[in-house]
């Protein structure tokens, strides 16, 4: 079995994490992926960017407050995470574009 530090450590080296990065913790405090994401950010001195589920919905100002205001640069989420995001921004950049 492997143990959450090492997977920490692990990733920590393999994606180059610093004290410079924030980590979005998309993950529920209730699915493994938490823990990784939480103390990959303590185990490099990377600051943690917290997001109420209610924000988690709404992908365009999810995305203002995870790019805009909390400058995240590690972002580790599921597929359909991230087609939720690609459906709403690609619609709006579409619109933004047309008018």
């Amino acid at each position: 079995m492997i143990s959450h530090s090492a997977l920490t450590l692990l990733n920590r080296d393999i994606f180059q994490i610093t004290s410079d990065d924030v980590v979005f913790l998309a993950s529920p405090y209730t699915f493994d992926p938490f823990i990784v994401q939480m103390f990959l950010a303590f185990a490099a001195g990377a600051r943690i960017a917290i997001v109420p589920d209610s924000i988690k919905v709404m992908p365009s100002k999810l995305c203002h407050i995870l790019f805009d205001e909390e400058s995240v640069t590690i972002l580790q989420v599921g597929f359909e995470f991230i087609w939720k995001f690609a459906k709403q921004l690609c619609f709006q950049n579409v619109i933004e574009a047309l008018f």
